[in-house]
């Protein structure tokens, strides 16, 4: 679904009529989209045994790019102090809206004797590598990293020696489960507890098994790393659900969020076969810590959440799977990533609705709108990480950035000021 086409159905589900509804012919009258008879995500697999053509990746491997928090920092490792951690709201019936999800980014520095490479940085930085391994994540390969000049000159004010350095994961799908301001997920595990023998992993499309190791080693641990994100998504909205029912929430928010925390059950089923499919083995989630995961949310809080990581980023989520299903070159793995893709797009006219409800009842959710839509703003204004060669088939993070950079400009922004323009008049 084209951007065009996600910004009418979404302003048709807030009940907003108007020039940019015409031409919106992909949904049905009210934003709806027709139930499918069959489920792509549940049916593109068979009862074959994923294929074993490929070497076992490593389940340690896997497990570092799908842990949530990073190991301890080396001697030679510091955060350049321009990236510290924005504070949250001053009180519990504020936002916390400066910390945003989007794709996760960072910066780290190292000494020059630690920045060896085989291409080097130009002058007067000529002791730095252009690209290096992040200290505290050596062997994960979800994060793009580049050489940052101007950090580097900053950092170099206070440490003569120092190179740094800027990274980005590519933004994952689904609603993310944010605990103080950072996404939760599962550590993957050798597991086939989430491959249910009537649906176990279908043996990859035959032009996948061509790929060389190393490719089909990176994709396993990608799409781990993605199922491990889908999977969190099941906590999120059960955590949504509750929150709705502490802010007195109609039923059908209620109802709709319920069937959306189902539909998160089906994706990370679909990402771990993928995964295992790739590895050769089994892969599934290890335990999800919900340790200092608050239940309930102030409306503010409910509604500021949906906007930025419904409205914002499972659209963006959406663009992304439909970009990549276009890509795939197996019938298999298209149908499941167009199917999530359709998920993600009405859980994104369910966080819309959510807003627009919330938006009535306190008149305090339109300025921490107003304040989210100021720091999108300055997000579209931010520097893209350079071009870097990514997965066969997969999105690379400059890629996904700009996909979600297109949903902002083009779907999310024009619908809030479409929605507070109503709510005012």
């Amino acid at each position: 679904m084209t951007t065009l086409a996600l910004r009418n159905r979404y302003l048709a589900a807030l009940g907003i009529s108007g020039s940019l509804l015409s031409g919106c012919s992909s949904t049905e009258p009210g934003g709806t989209t027709p139930t499918a008879t069959t489920d792509p995500v549940a049916t593109a697999t068979s009862d074959a045994p994923a294929t074993a053509t490929a070497a076992p990746v490593e389940m340690a491997a896997i497990a570092t790019a799908t842990a949530a928090t990073a190991t301890a920092a080396t001697a030679a490792f510091w955060e350049p102090t321009v990236f510290a951690a924005p504070t949250a709201g001053n009180g519990p019936d504020e936002p916390n809206t400066t910390r945003m999800p989007s794709c996760p980014s960072g910066a780290f520095c190292v000494a020059e004797a630690d920045a060896v490479g085989s291409t080097m940085a130009p002058s007067p930085f000529a002791k730095c590598a252009v690209q290096v391994n992040d200290p505290q994540r050596p062997s994960s390969r979800s994060r793009s990293i580049h050489f940052d000049k101007e950090q580097t000159r900053r950092e170099r004010t206070k440490t003569k020696d120092a190179c740094c350095y800027g990274w980005v994961i590519p933004c994952p799908g689904g609603r993310p489960l944010m605990v103080d301001g950072l996404a939760r997920v599962a550590a993957a595990r050798e597991s086939p507890a989430w491959l249910p023998a009537s649906r176990q992993a279908r043996a990859l499309d035959s032009v996948l098994t061509t790929l060389p190791r190393d490719e089909r080693e990176a994709l396993a641990v990608h799409y781990a790393t993605e199922a491990a994100y889908e999977h969190a998504s099941i906590a999120a909205f059960s955590r949504v659900s509750l929150a709705l029912l502490a802010v007195g929430a109609p039923a059908d928010l209620v109802a709709d969020t319920h069937r959306a925390a189902l539909d998160e059950i089906r994706h990370a089923e679909a990402m771990y076969r993928l995964a295992s499919a790739f590895r050769g083995a089994a892969v599934g989630p290890g335990a999800l810590s919900l340790v200092g995961a608050r239940l309930t949310a102030s409306l503010v809080e409910l509604a500021t959440e949906a906007f930025i990581e419904g409205c914002v980023g499972e659209v963006a989520a959406a663009l992304v799977l439909r970009e990549e299903a276009e890509r795939a070159p197996g019938e298999a793995t298209r149908d499941v990533l167009a199917a999530i893709a359709a998920d993600e797009e009405r859980h994104a006219e369910l966080a819309w609705r959510t807003v627009a409800w919330a938006l009535g009842q306190d008149a305090r959710v339109r300025a921490a709108l107003e304040e989210s839509r100021a720091a999108l703003a300055a997000e579209l204004s931010t520097e893209l990480p350079p071009p870097s060669r990514g997965l066969p088939f997969v999105t690379s993070a400059r890629e996904r950035i700009s996909i979600r950079r297109d949903a902002i400009r083009e779907v999310v922004l024009p619908c809030l000021g479409a929605l507070l323009a109503r709510d005012v008049a």
